[in-house]
């Protein structure tokens, strides 16, 4: 669960760069075989302490 995290759902082949459950979800089942439900899966990531938080913000260099 850790290595699915550390990288993004791009990763993955979503197109949107920051995870939501749903696609947490998607990704979990897809790579290690297990169906969890939305429930499951925010207390598996409560017991690991991931922060859920917004995602940083991107400022683009102007040089």
């Amino acid at each position: 669960m850790r290595e699915i995290l550390a990288g993004t759902s791009e990763d993955h082949g979503f197109k949107r760069p920051t995870w939501t459950l749903e696609i947490l979800r998607a990704v979990v089942e897809m790579v290690l075989g297990v169906a969890l439900s939305l429930g499951s899966l925010w207390t598996l990531l409560r017991d690991l302490r991931v922060r859920w938080g917004r995602p940083r913000p991107v400022v683009s260099c102007p040089w």
